[in-house]
C-alpha cells in the first residue's frame, strides 16, 4: 500500500506565522534561517530526528520520460534508492500538497536558487516520512550531485544530516556520520554496521554476503595470495624524497586531511589546485572539465611559480627517472607539494623515455581519459622544455569535457594541445586513415571497471597504435588484464595482453582512498603496455 495516502492535509502540516517568515526572508542575507524554518513547518523535526536509517544511499535525482531522457523540469525531481535497481521514494514536488505549500508561503517571488532548495528539503522530508516503498526512515547518505545542498548547512536544516569528509564521484555526500564503505563488487556504499569484508584477506568489503560469494575474480586473486602482495608493496609505493609524505602516504590519510594539508600550504582553492580539491567544490557537475575559470597565478606557490614560467630552462643533460632528480634540475625544495600538480606531466616524459619513442622528431599522442587534464593544460608546457628537439602534438580525448572549448586550447614553442569531448573510440572513428598518431595513453584507466574502453581499445588495435595504460594499482592492473583477454588483435587472433606493470617514479606523492578495499593506491602508480 502507497504510504502517502496517509498524508496529513496542507492546512494541518502548513502551520506558524508565515508573514513572519517572509519578513525575516527580507530582512537577512543569509537564506538559512528561512530554510529551517519553513522546514520546521513542513515537517515534525522530533519525528525526522529519530527515524531509523535505511542502509542505502538516497540520491536526489531527475526523471526521465518515456524515451528514457533526462528532464530537467523541476516537477520530475525525486529521491531514488541508490542501488542496482533505483527505487522510487518521494511524490513529485507537482504534488497538490507541495503546491498549496509554495502558495501559503508565497515562495513563487523568493529567488530562484533558494526556492529550489526548498524543494530539496521537501522532497527529502516528503521520502523519509511518507516513502512510496517501506517503512519511515532517513538516509545513511544522501547524494546530491548537482550540490543544491552545498548552498547550506545542511545540520541547520536536517539535524540528521551532516557533510561527511568524503566525497565520491564528484557529488556531495551528506551522511548520518556513519563511517562508509563502498561494495567491491556492486559499488554499493553501506555503513560500518552492514560491511561484510573477505575472511581470508581481511582487505575487502562487500555490502552482502551475495556480493562476497560472486565475486569470483576476487576469490581467485585471494586464493592465489595475490591480494597479500598487491598489499605489500605499500612500503614501495610510498617512498618518495619529500619531506611531507609521512602524512600524505599514510594509511588514514583521506579527504578531510587533504584539505588540512592544501590550506597549510596556502594552495586550497587556488589556481589548478582546484581540481586536486577532495570536497569537489568544482567537480564536473558544478564546472564541466574545462570550464575551469582561468587564474593568473596558476601555480600559487611563488617561488614554484616563476621557476615552471621561466621558459629558457636548459633541457636536462640526461633523462630524468627520479622525483629527486627532477626537483635538483628544477631547483626546488623537496617540501614543495608541486608533484601533486607535476605527476601529470612528467609520467607522460617518463613513458616517452620508456618507448620507443623517445628519439623521434614529432610526436602525436593521444591522452584517453584526460577530462580533468584539460584543465591543468598549462603544466604541459613543461614538455617544452623536457624535450625541446620534439614537435609535440597532444590531444585530450574525454567523455566529461566541456563542448564549449575550441580544439585547440594551447600552444607554446614545440606543443600543441588540442581536446575532443567524447570517447575515444569516437575520436579515431573521425580521423581519416592516413592521420597517424604515435602512441595512446590511457590515464588512470580501470579498463576492467569501464565497458567503455573496449571499444575504444579495438580502434586502437585497429590502427596499430602503441597503447600505454597507467592505473592506481595493481589490483585494477590484474582486472585489466582479464578483461584484455576477450579482445583479440586483427592479425593472429591472438588474445591483447598488458604488459609485466612497472612502478611509476613519477607517480602522484600523496595517497588516494580506495572505498573498498585497503589496497595503496596513487595516481599513475603503475604503467603498462598493450601487447598485441
Amino acid at each position: 500500500m502507497d504510504n502517502r495516502q496517509n498524508k496529513v492535509s496542507p492546512n494541518q502540516q502548513v502551520t506558524g506565522d508565515l508573514q513572519s517568515i517572509n519578513d525575516l526572508y527580507d530582512n537577512v542575507t543569509t537564506s538559512q534561517i528561512m530554510l529551517k524554518m519553513c522546514y520546521n513547518i513542513l515537517f515534525d523535526d522530533t519525528i525526522l530526528s529519530n527515524l531509523p536509517v535505511d542502509s542505502v544511499p538516497w540520491e536526489i535525482k531527475s526523471r526521465t520520460n518515456n524515451n528514457n531522457r533526462v528532464t530537467t523540469a523541476r516537477d520530475h525531481r525525486g529521491i531514488l534508492l541508490a542501488k542496482k535497481k533505483s527505487t522510487h521514494l518521494d511524490t513529485d514536488v507537482s504534488d497538490p500538497l507541495y503546491k498549496e505549500v509554495v502558495r501559503k508561503l508565497s515562495l513563487n517571488s523568493l529567488e530562484t536558487n533558494v526556492a529550489e532548495i526548498l524543494e530539496y528539503i521537501y522532497v527529502i522530508g516528503v521520502a523519509c516520512l511518507y516513502p512510496a516503498d517501506g517503512v519511515q526512515r532517513c538516509p545513511v547518505v544522501l547524494v546530491d550531485k548537482r550540490r543544491i545542498l552545498s548552498q547550506i548547512i545542511p545540520s541547520v536544516v536536517f539535524p540528521f544530516l551532516i557533510i561527511d569528509a568524503k566525497p565520491l564521484c564528484n557529488c556531495l555526500l551528506l551522511s548520518t556520520g556513519n563511517s562508509l564503505k563502498m561494495c567491491h563488487f556492486c559499488g554499493y556504499l553501506c555503513g560500518i554496521s552492514h560491511w561484510t569484508t573477505c575472511s581470508r584477506c581481511l582487505a575487502v568489503s562487500y555490502c552482502s554476503l551475495t556480493c562476497l560469494d560472486n565475486d569470483k575474480s576476487h576469490q581467485q586473486l585471494c586464493l592465489n595470495s595475490q591480494v597479500m602482495a598487491f598489499i605489500k608493496l605499500k612500503e614501495l609505493l610510498a617512498d618518495f624524497p619529500f619531506t611531507f609524505v609521512e602524512t600524505t602516504t599514510a594509511d588514514t590519510f583521506n579527504s578531510h586531511q587533504l584539505s588540512e594539508f592544501l590550506k597549510r600550504e596556502g594552495i586550497y582553492r587556488h589556481g589548478l589546485w582546484r581540481r586536486e580539491e577532495p570536497d569537489c567544490a568544482v567537480c564536473s557537475e558544478a564546472v564541466p572539465y574545462g570550464d575551469l575559470m582561468v587564474q593568473p597565478d596558476p601555480y600559487v606557490l611563488p617561488i614554484e611559480s616563476l621557476v615552471l614560467e621561466n621558459s629558457n630552462m636548459p633541457a636536462p643533460i640526461e633523462a630524468l627517472k627520479s622525483w629527486k632528480e627532477y626537483y635538483e634540475w628544477r631547483g626546488f625544495h623537496l617540501s614543495s607539494p608541486i608533484a601533486m600538480l607535476m605527476h601529470h606531466v612528467l609520467t607522460i616524459y617518463h613513458i616517452i623515455q620508456i618507448s620507443e619513442l623517445a628519439n623521434r622528431h614529432s610526436l602525436n599522442i593521444i591522452l584517453a581519459g584526460a577530462d580533468k587534464e584539460v584543465d591543468l593544460a598549462v603544466i604541459y608546457s613543461e614538455l617544452c622544455i623536457l624535450l625541446p628537439q620534439m614537435t609535440l602534438s597532444v590531444i585530450l580525448v574525454g567523455p566529461l569535457i566541456s563542448e564549449k572549448l575550441p580544439r585547440t586550447v594551447f600552444i607554446r614553442n614545440n606543443l600543441e594541445i588540442k581536446v575532443y569531448a567524447g570517447m575515444l573510440q569516437h575520436y579515431l572513428s573521425e580521423q581519416i586513415d592516413d592521420c597517424s598518431f604515435d602512441v595512446v595513453i590511457c590515464l588512470n584507466a580501470g579498463l576492467s571497471a569501464y565497458s567503455s574502453w573496449r571499444e575504444g581499445l579495438m580502434k586502437v588495435i585497429e590502427r596499430n597504435i602503441p597503447c600505454y595504460v597507467t592505473d592506481y594499482c595493481l589490483l585494477s592492473i590484474e582486472l585489466s588484464q582479464q578483461a584484455l583477454s576477450t579482445l583479440s588483435s586483427n592479425t593472429e587472433q591472438s588474445s591483447v595482453l598488458l604488459s609485466e606493470p612497472s612502478i611509476n617514479p613519477f607517480r602522484d606523492p600523496k595517497r588516494k582512498q580506495c572505498d573498498s578495499a585497503v589496497f595503496p593506491w596513487y595516481s599513475h602508480a603503475f604503467i603498462s603496455k598493450l601487447i598485441y
